[in-house]
């Protein structure tokens, strides 16, 4: 049997499939739609070639495990040090204060090798989009490196106490696939950065690594799957190319992923790895020398080229061409070859304890600069006067306010705000209807006793339309459960509320406005119900539109913005509106406009007086405005006696 330490360029030539596939998903996401598998197969190939390593290493006497750092540091290190300083450095000079901190929170977290964890925690609703995190991509690094840490750990404890290695690490790989696949549907973002949920993917290479190290005297069954493997190695080869293959081409980003989908990758991984470099595909395609040469250089190259393609974009590359991409790939290339050569070279060989010592060294100050920049020790350059005031507004958000408190329903958080009173106002709906909490609970404290409790049982991105479920959201699922507590006998009103400008277009439309429509109805027999309207949204509002100027130079506030003209808004949402008015007005309900109070003689204000822009993005509005601005939300919590003004009638267009 082959040593696991020999060399198999066929391996390479995987790794060059796997890198391929990420850089061609990321650089071409509408053609290669799942490239994002070649990550689950990097995975599966570490897996394989560090447990073969401590394997071989254990059996020899030659495990040492401080010796086995040593080596991950100097391997690891180089060129994650070169990309974290250009991306920090880069970023200091292109990037907004706010996305600048972030940055800095991502070199730290890359710096501890916990940028999954970093990211895991900054997920929501609100979370920056993928385009501004230059190193969104360390999460993967993360997760390998983690499970550097606590391998050789398991591995030293099954020779301590002489137990089989192949069996704790079968019940630790079953383990974590079960938690995979139970919890994707209720927590894909945690499912997709736990190292726990991903460790099966990594173990899968350890497990075949376990089986081709036993010895024949290690049992029947482990030498059965020996003989199977060397007797079909090529159809191992050709169903193990073809899973990753249409994994690859068939799967998309929209998909609930990793789950049981990410099995169809890694059994491909694991078969084309078990098929071993006598077979035909492995000989002749994975081993050919422009592959071998890809997946020699496909580490720096899977660390460069995220960061220069999303820092192209964020520099003013919107418009990116099919060209320009290509250009920016095969900088991404040249880079990744002058990394190999100059940097992890001289770096790698021979291990020693002086230079692995150096590289920690660098990483620590990589960490700290992180910090420094996270924490505004380090400031970014642009900050030209008034741009941190637009630069504030695209974080200005409170929900929940301070006197809101957590109810937990059937396992699902809302959150509520009690006064003496005991009837309540049920607020359902999206992140739309959790721009009012910060104006409801300012009423609620300054005159508890005229006003309802209110209960805000939403979630950003959810329609409260029966049968609308957004991907990756359940949201339907959620709905579900509101109304079971919609029906409580405390509650006698609703407001029902979102951006209904996004509500899908044609059959689907109508469809959710008839589920809206008996949504209403059965809730108006016994409740008062209130149906909220959207408010005015575009790009005018968005923060992000209001400076000018290049990231190149220097950016500073426009000096003069367009106005938001209410016709051209009323144009697409016009129709949308009537019906919207139509479905509740026949249904019982009262219709809520902010049009009414937003907007007058066809302009809805962008800015305040003084420049300070009244939305967060382009459908989203800052607390401050929220509670100078929209009185019309107040009739649905206040009782008798209260001193709100009552919102205008909503007429139809």
């Amino acid at each position: 049997m082959t040593s696991a330490r020999s060399y198999r360029p066929d391996i390479d030539g995987l790794r060059a499939i796997a890198v391929l596939a990420v850089v061609g998903f990321h650089t071409f996401p509408n053609i290669i739609r799942g490239g994002f598998v070649g990550v689950d197969v990097f995975f599966v190939i570490s897996g394989y070639l560090i447990t073969g390593i401590l394997l071989e290493e254990s059996r020899e006497g030659t495990f040492r495990i401080m010796a086995f750092y040593r080596r991950r540091v100097q391997r690891i290190l180089p060129a994650l040090l070169a990309v974290l300083a250009c991306s920090l450095a880069f970023g200091w000079f292109v990037l907004l204060s706010n996305e600048f901190r972030q940055l800095g929170r991502h070199v730290l977290g890359g710096s501890l090798f916990a940028s999954n964890i970093v990211l895991w925690g900054e997920a929501g609703y609100f979370d920056n989009s993928a385009e501004t995190k230059p190193l969104l991509h360390l999460w993967s690094l993360a997760i390998e490196e983690q499970f550097y840490i606590l391998l050789p750990c398991v591995l030293l404890l099954c020779r301590r106490f002489k137990a089989s290695p192949l069996r704790w690490l079968l019940l630790a790989a079953g383990a974590s696939l079960a938690c995979n696949i139970a919890l994707i549907r209720s927590d894909l973002v945690g499912t997709f950065y736990s190292p726990i949920t991903r460790a099966w993917e990594l173990l899968a290479g350890s497990l075949l690594a376990c089986v081709q190290a036993s010895r024949h005297g290690d049992g029947e069954l482990l030498a059965r799957l020996r003989a199977v493997q060397r007797r079909r190695r090529n159809l191992f080869a050709l169903t193990g190319l073809a899973c990753i293959a249409i994994a690859a081409l068939l799967y998309d980003k929209a998909m609930d992923y990793p789950g049981a989908l990410a099995l169809l990758p890694v059994i491909g991984a694991t078969l084309l790895i078990a098929a071993g470099p006598s077979a035909w595909i492995n000989r002749r395609l994975l081993s050919v020398r422009p592959l071998v040469a890809i997946g020699l250089i496909s580490y720096p190259l899977y660390l460069w080229h995220w960061p220069i393609l999303k820092f192209f974009l964020i520099t003013g590359g919107d418009l990116i061409t099919a060209g320009m991409r290509l250009v920016l790939i095969a900088v991404s290339f040249v880079l990744a070859a002058a990394t190999t050569r100059w940097i992890e070279g001289p770096l790698r060989r021979p291990p020693d304890r002086r230079v692995a010592l150096r590289l920690l060294a660098l990483l620590g100050l990589a960490g700290v600069l992180g910090a420094a920049a996270a924490t505004g020790l380090i400031a970014s350059r642009q900050r030209a006067d008034g741009l941190e005031r637009i630069v504030h507004a695209t974080s200005d958000w409170q929900y929940p306010p301070p006197h809101f408190q957590p109810l937990l329903h059937e396992g699902d958080r809302f959150y509520h705000q009690r006064t003496p009173n005991p009837q309540a106002t049920l607020f359902i709906g999206d992140s739309n209807v959790e721009q009012y909490a910060p104006r409801v609970s300012a009423r609620l404290n300054a005159d508890p006793a005229h006003h309802r409790s209110v209960v805000f049982a939403t979630r950003g991105g959810c329609l409260p339309v029966p049968g609308l479920n957004p991907p990756h959201l359940s949201c339907s699922d959620r709905l579900e459960g509101v109304l079971r507590y919609a029906r409580r006998p405390e509650i006698d009103t609703v407001v029902i509320g979102g951006y209904w400008p996004l509500l899908p277009e044609g059959a689907p439309r109508e469809d959710a406005l008839r589920s809206l429509g008996r949504l209403i109805a059965d809730l108006s027999r016994t409740r008062r119900v209130f149906l909220l309207l959207a408010i005015p949204g575009g790009p005018e509002f968005d923060p992000r539109n209001m400076f000018e100027g290049s990231r190149l130079t220097q950016l500073k506030p426009k000096e003069k913005h367009p106005q938001f003209r209410l016709s051209r808004f009323l144009e697409s949402y016009g129709p949308l509106r009537d019906r919207l008015v139509a479905t509740g007005t026949a249904n019982g309900a009262t219709l809520l406009d902010p049009l009414a109070w937003l907007c007058a003689d066809d302009v809805c204000p962008v800015q305040s007086e003084q420049g300070e822009p009244f939305y967060m993005d382009e459908h989203h509005m800052r607390p401050f405005h929220v509670l100078r601005s929209t009185g019309y939300i107040d009739a649905a919590i206040d009782l008798p006696g209260s001193t709100s003004p009552a919102p205008p009638a909503v007429q139809a267009r």
